[in-house]
């Protein structure tokens, strides 16, 4: 992954992180629904790494940042993703569960894999960037 072009590992990570979005998301989480318990934790979290890396990889794949991109990109992402788990903790602190209000926990869901995009997305665009300098000296 020195040079700017997408090479065979960049499409094997590509691959991986939508075979395990694709399976965490289509099969096991259905499946299971809101009565995940902590044993299901392992795949959950492995299902948004894979979110992550998908995102990386597409970042690299599709983007065309400018020199240095700014990672504005990942502070945001970042910053939805610790609030939403902080959002969600409290309102599970105080009484509000999944099943009693399943749109707040939607919304809070959607702000997570927002975070997790743009945390890897903006990775992508520097990793290309930095990639793209190292090969022109």
């Amino acid at each position: 992954m020195a040079t700017d072009r997408p090479g065979p590992a960049l499409w094997l990570l590509l691959v991986v992180g939508l075979v395990g979005t694709l399976f965490t998301h289509l099969r096991y989480l259905p499946r299971y629904g809101l009565d995940v318990s902590l044993d299901g934790l392992p795949v959950v979290v492995t299902g948004w790494l894979s979110f992550t890396l998908l995102f990386y990889a597409l970042g690299r794949v599709l983007s065309d940042p400018p020199e240095l991109p700014s990672m504005r990109g990942a502070d945001i992402g970042v910053g939805l993703v610790v609030l939403a788990l902080l959002f969600a903790g409290g309102l599970s602190n105080y009484g509000f569960t999944p099943r009693g209000v399943p749109g707040v926990y939607v919304a809070i869901g959607v702000g997570f894999y927002a975070g997790l995009a743009l945390v890897g997305w903006s990775l992508g665009q520097r990793t290309r960037a930095v990639n793209r300098i190292v090969a022109t000296q």
